[in-house]
């Protein structure tokens, strides 16, 4: 079985893409994934993460701008590697932009592409152009022992407009999903009824492996925040149960203790934070203090 930065999602050593049309909030999602729980350890999607040196590549934006992104959602400016191909105001073959990117030290093991696009000789539309463009990636990939994320765009779709192969909503060729990995692809939801919508749902896509969905909801500040489904919450309330389970009667644990024990599970800090607050109205817990609680001595009742 092959290594992977996201188990079952992102083998190591191959192209990966992430999808979507203009303004889906691609960017804002890739890289809350990968700063705040990627490059943490933490679990992604309920998968156990593997976080390695990186380095972003802006094919088509200057550093600023996926700086000011980065402070929209709150991520620091020193916490991501950029390298743009802008801001250096010459034309750069792909091969020489991930050369450069793989002296720096430490030396990437994980190299995002944002602007995939821009960078290829050709028609992203053409079977032939994009092959040869992914297979030479490839090649990268298994020659220098790097990852790589390539992020590109592709055509809005009403809901409930399908594809026969959900990997073939990547923009133009279908030689896309052909020559790459996992896809990610991030849609917004609702566009027939309000084009504004603040509701995303990303397709995550694996080749080998199961597909899966989780629907977004976009705040102020176009952060995205997961949205459980009410069976979601009812696989958390159980297996959170379970794990009080292994406590000490009367043990105490502060809110970050559980949110963070609750994260391990693969689940959100507003999951953990239902739950708690669960727990305590049914008895389970008792609180004892501001952001401090006990498990009250027995075992813990069913929450059904």
């Amino acid at each position: 079985m092959r290594d992977h930065l996201i188990d079952r999602i992102i083998p190591k050593h191959a192209v990966h893409l992430v999808g979507g049309p203009s303004g889906s909030n691609k960017t804002t999602m890739l890289l809350q994934l990968l700063v705040q729980e990627w490059s943490k350890g933490r679990p992604v999607f309920g998968n156990t993460s593997h976080p390695v040196p990186w380095v972003y590549i802006s094919a088509d934006r200057p550093s600023d701008s996926v700086w000011e992104t980065m402070e929209r959602i709150g991520i620091p400016k020193d916490s991501v590697r950029i390298y743009s191909v802008v801001d250096h105001g010459k034309v750069m073959d792909i091969e020489s932009v991930i050369k450069e990117c793989l002296t720096m030290t430490p030396r990437p093991e994980l190299v995002v592409i944002e602007g995939l696009a821009s960078l290829m000789k050709g028609s992203y539309n053409n079977y032939q152009h994009v092959a040869k463009l992914l297979t030479l990636l490839t090649l990268i990939c298994t020659k220098e022992q790097i990852t790589i994320i390539g992020v590109v765009h592709s055509t809005k779709t009403k809901q409930g407009e399908e594809f026969l192969n959900p990997r073939q909503r990547v923009m133009g060729s279908v030689a896309w999903a052909a020559y790459s990995e996992t896809i990610l692809l991030l849609e917004p939801l609702g566009l027939e009824k309000d084009s504004t919508t603040n509701l995303r749902r990303l397709f995550v896509l694996p080749r080998n492996s199961k597909e899966f969905s989780i629907d977004f909801q976009l705040d102020a500040n176009g952060r995205l925040t997961a949205i459980a489904t009410e069976k979601e919450d009812d696989l958390a309330e159980a297996l959170v149960l379970v794990h009080t389970q292994t406590m000490k009667p009367n043990e105490t644990f502060s809110t970050a203790d559980f949110v963070f024990q609750v994260e391990q599970l693969g689940y959100k800090k507003r999951t953990a934070e239902k739950i708690l607050t669960k727990f305590t109205e049914e008895g389970i817990f008792t609180q004892i203090g501001k952001g401090r609680y006990r498990k009250v001595n027995g075992p813990p009742t069913s929450t059904h």
